[in-house]
Order: structure tokens, then sequence, then C-alpha cells
């Protein structure tokens, strides 16, 4: 799949439709994960993907923003040296989510979901 993305076959600006029946049919992806692609990062070169895996949590489109940021941070600043990630699907399983709205921010969602990207 990584030739697939560095060829330009996959990318974020191809029709969401297109690109899920590619990954369904061609790499055997779940057909409802291929439609929950959130992103793809790091911006310049896009070659990894962050999907929404999970199942009915509550608040998620709250932080999603949030947590993009932080995807698009760790994967352009890898973990041990500092290197961009590449050729890498980070799924969201599960969250608990705060209720309150206040502990949503993106000051405390970017560098906590920053962290948990890098130690997956």
């Amino acid at each position: 799949m990584n030739k697939e993305i560095e060829r330009g076959g996959i990318n974020p600006t191809q029709d969401p439709i297109a690109r899920s029946r590619l990954l369904t049919e061609k790499f055997e992806w779940d057909p409802n994960e291929a439609k929950k692609i959130w992103c793809f990062g790091p911006e310049v070169t896009a070659e990894n993907i962050l999907v929404d895996s999970t199942k009915a949590v509550a608040y998620l489109n709250d932080i999603k923003d949030s947590v993009k940021a932080g995807f698009e941070w760790a994967t352009s600043e890898g973990v041990l040296t500092q290197e961009t990630v590449k050729g890498v699907r980070y799924d969201i399983c599960d969250a608990v989510i705060h209720s309150d709205n206040m502990h949503r921010g993106g000051a405390m969602i970017i560098p906590a979901s920053r962290r948990t990207f890098y130690a997956s």
C-alpha cells in the first residue's frame, strides 16, 4: 500500500468513495474503516493514515481536530530521531473522553494524542 500512496494512487484529495472502493478491493480493508479515514500525514508526504475504528464513542467529534493535530505533529517528528514517520496506519480503537468541555480543549488533547501515537 505504501507504493500506492507514493505513486499517488491513494491520496487525501482523492474522491472518498473511489478511495474507499480501492482500499476494500485491492488492500482488503474493512469497508466501514475505509470510509472513516480522518486524515493523511504528515502534510508534506502524506504517507501515514489515521483511521477512526471506534464504535459509538461520546464526544469524539469534539476532539477530532486536536487528535489530527497531534497525529500531524507525531508523524512529522518521529519518536526516536525526530525524522518523518512513513508507512504507518494508526487506528483509533477506543476512547474515554471527559464530559466537561473544558477538558477537551486542544491544550489537553494535542500533547496526549501525540504521546499516544508515539507509544503505538
